[in-house]
Formats: structure tokens, sequence, C-alpha cells
């Protein structure tokens, strides 16, 4: 009886360790605007409409879990001249540090608190425009 009792507990406290649920946070950048808001009602949390590009810094707690949408395709961009890339230099709990280049017509990115603590979102490059020279 006391080896059933045990094993009833034993199997209940790790249930409760293994189930406790991320907090999820989001983001979402497009050219100057970031948004942070929340990821089960949608509701902005927080806006940030800055007149300079900046890079970004997202720090994610343990038990996070981190949503980044880039949206630079979106027609509520001051100036459409973006290359629509962002470098995003990543963080991990190991200290290993990675950067990607990623595409940022649309697409949404996942980072998950367990393995990363911090993320950089570059700002986006502007495309360099090429003019005919008028060499005499």
């Amino acid at each position: 009886m006391k080896k059933i009792k045990l094993t009833i507990a034993s199997l209940l406290i790790a249930s409760f360790s293994y189930s406790q649920t991320q907090d999820t946070i989001s983001h979402a950048f497009a050219g100057k605007i970031h948004f942070e808001f929340d990821y089960y009602t949608s509701k902005i949390i927080d806006r940030d409409t800055s007149v300079f590009l900046e890079d970004r810094e997202l720090n994610i707690k343990e038990k996070e879990f981190l949503v980044v949408d880039l949206y630079d395709d979106c027609t509520c961009i001051e100036y459409p001249y973006f290359i629509k890339e962002r470098k995003i230099v990543v963080y991990f709990r190991n200290g290993d540090i990675k950067t990607y280049k990623n595409p940022s017509g649309d697409v949404v990115l996942h980072f998950d608190g367990l393995e990363v603590k911090k993320i950089i979102i570059k700002k986006p490059k502007l495309k360099t425009t090429k003019t005919k020279s008028s060499r005499s």
C-alpha cells in the first residue's frame, strides 16, 4: 500500500513539473514599427513607432516562448525601399552566438527560452541604387 501511494505521489509531482506551460511572447517588426502583443488575444501591449531604424534586443526568460513576425513588406512602411532581409543574432543559453539572414517580407520565427536567452533583430539595410555616372 505504501508503494502505491509513493508511486502515485511521484507520478503527480512529475506530471505537474512537466506540464507547466510556457508563456508565449510575440513581437512584430515592420520597418521602423515594432509591436509587442499578447499571443493569445492579439491585443497590442506596446507599440514603438520610432523615427529611426534601430536594432532591437529581445530577452527571453527560460519559461518563455518567443514568436517574431518580420513583415517589412507591409503597406504601413513609410519608405518602401528596404531590402527584404534582416540579420538576426541569436544568443543561446549554452554560450553559442549565431547570426542568421532571414527574409523579411512576411516570415514568422519561433524561439524557445530553454535554448535561447536573447535575440537581436538588426535594422533592415537600405537598397543601394545604381546611378549612372556622367563621366566625360
